[in-house]
C-alpha cells in the first residue's frame, strides 16, 4: 500500500501542536437586504469538468457539519446507520434514517466586485443557486459563465427571512446572469494571481475518523434524538386513528340522529363494522403514502450524492 506522505505531516503536526489552519475565506455576505456582484472562478481540483464543487455534511443536532466520507469511498458509520435504518422497511426507521442523510452544499472561488482588495474567497450555496448557475452555464445565451476572459458577472441579492438551518437564521439569496460578458480582469497580471490564488476546498474541513464519527453519532442518538423523530412522524397517523376511534365510539354511544335510533340494532352494528373497515382501509393507504413518499424522498436525496 502506497503510503500518503501529506496525510502523514498533517498528522504529525497535529501531534507536534503545530497543524496548519486552513487559508480559505469564506464569503459571508451581509445580513442585510443587499445586492452584490460577483465573478465565479474555475477551481482547479473540480472532479468530472464540473464548474462548482459539491461536499455532503451530517448535521447531528445543532453541532458543526460533518464531512461524509462515504463521499470518498471511505468508511462511514452514519451512512452505515442509515442503510440499516432503511432496510428494517419500518416507517419510523426510515424517517429516522431521512433525517441522518447528509447535506449537499457547493462552493465556488469568486471575487465580489467592488470588493477586489479581498482577492479570491470561497461562496457556499444551496442546491437551488447550484441549479441556477448551472442553468446559466447550460442557457445558449451565456454559455461558460466562469470563463476568465469571456465569462459573465452574476448579481447576488440577498433577503431577509425568517427561515432557520441548523438552529442558524439563513435569508433568501437569488441569483441572476449580466446579460453581457466581460473579462475577469483587466489587468492579465491580476488574472494570473486570482487564478494561482484559488484554494484546494479540502483545505477547509478535516475529514474525521471513523472511530471520531461514530462517538459523535453515539452521543447523538444517546440524547434522545431517535425517540424525537419515531414520535415526529408517527403523529399523523396516531392522530388519524385516534379520531376515527372516538367518531365511531361517539356514534355507538349517541347515535348520528334520530333516525340512526330507529335503525335495528343488526343494522346498526353492520354499520359500525362497516365503518371500520373503512377506518382500517384508509389507516393501511396513509401508511402505504407515508412509506411511498419516504422512498420517493431517500431516491432523490441518494441521486444528489
Amino acid at each position: 500500500m502506497a503510503l500518503d506522505l501529506e496525510a502523514i505531516r498533517r498528522k504529525l503536526n497535529q501531534l507536534n501542536g503545530t497543524a496548519r489552519t486552513s487559508s480559505i475565506q469564506m464569503w459571508k455576505a451581509d445580513a442585510r437586504e443587499q445586492e452584490y456582484k460577483i465573478r465565479c472562478l474555475p477551481w482547479k481540483n473540480a472532479n468530472d469538468g464540473q464548474p462548482f464543487i459539491e461536499r455532503q455534511f451530517y448535521y447531528l443536532g445543532e453541532g458543526p457539519g460533518i464531512l461524509a466520507p462515504a463521499q470518498f469511498g471511505k468508511p462511514d458509520p452514519i451512512n452505515d446507520l442509515i442503510k440499516q435504518l432503511y432496510s428494517t422497511k419500518d416507517q419510523n426507521d426510515r424517517a429516522m434514517a431521512k433525517q441522518l442523510m447528509p447535506k449537499t452544499r457547493a462552493y465556488a472561488p469568486i471575487i465580489v466586485r467592488g470588493e477586489e482588495e479581498k482577492g479570491v474567497i470561497v461562496w457556499a450555496f444551496n442546491y437551488k443557486i447550484h441549479q441556477d448557475l448551472l442553468g446559466f452555464i447550460l442557457d445558449a445565451d451565456y454559455g461558460d459563465i466562469i470563463d476568465p476572459e469571456n465569462g459573465y458577472d452574476i448579481k447576488v441579492k440577498i433577503s431577509v427571512s425568517k427561515k432557520t438551518f441548523n438552529g442558524r437564521k439563513v435569508n433568501d439569496i437569488t441569483v441572476q446572469c449580466s446579460p453581457k460578458p466581460s473579462v475577469l480582469s483587466k489587468d492579465p497580471e491580476q488574472v494570473k494571481k486570482w487564478l494561482a490564488a484559488v484554494p484546494n476546498i479540502d483545505d477547509t474541513w478535516p475529514l474525521k475518523s471513523y472511530e471520531e464519527i461514530k462517538s459523535l453519532l453515539e452521543k447523538h442518538l444517546e440524547n434522545g434524538q431517535e425517540g424525537v423523530i419515531a414520535t415526529e412522524n408517527s403523529d399523523d397517523t396516531a392522530k388519524a386513528q385516534h379520531e376515527e376511534l372516538k367518531k365511531l365510539e361517539e356514534e355507538i354511544k349517541q347515535g348520528v340522529d334520530a333516525a340512526a335510533e330507529a335503525v335495528a340494532s343488526e343494522d346498526v352494528t353492520a354499520t359500525v363494522e362497516k365503518k371500520r373497515r373503512v377506518s382500517k382501509k384508509s389507516e393501511a393507504e396513509t401508511v402505504g403514502a407515508v412509506e411511498e413518499d419516504l422512498d420517493k424522498a431517500l431516491d432523490d436525496l441518494q441521486k444528489t450524492k
